[in-house]
């Protein structure tokens, strides 16, 4: 994704266009973008033994970010300029609750 577009064109590059619309879910999505430097950076989250990680620009040991992460449960909108990662959790009595992270993308000046 890259977040000029998206703050410019209030989308994505065609092939990887997010929507209104949840796309189907899934243990594993990629942000893609370049900076103001042309340099290119991605953020991948992932859902790995029951935990929702983050990996920035593959640096690292990866995030834990929530424990009791509901299998194939990813996913992601963009609604004008608002993300959001949607995912299962477990939840008392075996029962799950939906999750939702929200962010503005915005252009850097």
């Amino acid at each position: 994704m890259n977040a000029t577009e998206v703050w410019d064109d209030g989308g994505v590059v065609s092939e990887t266009r997010l929507t209104c619309t949840p796309s189907p879910s899934v243990e594993q999505v990629t942000l893609t973008w370049t900076d103001t430097s042309d340099a290119t950076h991605n953020i991948v989250y992932s859902i790995v033994e029951g935990e929702l990680q983050k990996a920035i620009d593959g640096a690292g040991s990866p995030m834990v970010l929530a424990t009791g992460v509901v299998a194939d449960s990813i996913s992601f909108t963009l609604c004008g300029n608002t993300l959001r990662l949607s995912i299962e959790i477990d939840a008392d009595r075996g029962a799950t609750d939906s999750l939702d992270l929200i962010t503005y993308v915005g252009k850097l000046s």
